[in-house]
């Protein structure tokens, strides 16, 4: 089966701050007209459905970087795939640093070090490549303040 999607957002739920932020901007991109995924990396359900099976060139993939996204084998195998099949890749920094995300330091640091004591030493490599690409691409920096309120730099 093809799925027919003009953009995925990628995202490991469970928080939510990024639940409530996934779910305006999905429903802002419906709203606009743009048809539209959620790909929810906790979700074993839709694990490896939508992505690999869309046509090539199709979409935008949205991935919502955060901590939680680092810690997800999930999320970075999807990440990793998104670069590697040279999609067109807008990430939302959301709560962490471009500059973090491409060197895995700051919230990111602490996942990864446990990814490099558990896992394929191959398999992090090509997460930490991806990592470094997408950081250093242009998105959207979102910081969410102690008082709940939103900004973006």
């Amino acid at each position: 089966m093809v799925v027919d999607f003009g953009v995925i957002v990628s995202f490991i739920g469970g928080e939510e701050v990024i639940d409530a932020f996934t779910n305006l901007l999905y429903s802002a991109l419906l709203r606009d007209g743009i048809s539209a995924c959620r790909s929810n990396c906790g979700d074993d359900a839709l694990e490896g459905n939508h992505l690999r099976n869309a046509p090539d060139g199709l979409f935008i993939c949205m991935p919502i970087l955060s901590m939680y996204y680092a810690a997800s084998e999930w999320c970075l195998t999807e990440l990793g795939w998104m670069v590697e099949q040279r999609r067109l890749i807008f990430p939302i920094f959301f709560d962490v640093k471009p500059s973090d995300v491409r060197g895995q330091k700051g919230a990111l640091e602490r996942p990864f070090r446990r990814h490099n004591e558990l896992l394929d030493r191959e398999m992090v490599s090509g997460w930490k490549k991806a990592l470094k690409e997408v950081g250093g691409t242009k998105g959207y920096d979102l910081t969410v303040e102690e008082s709940g309120s939103n900004s973006h730099s």
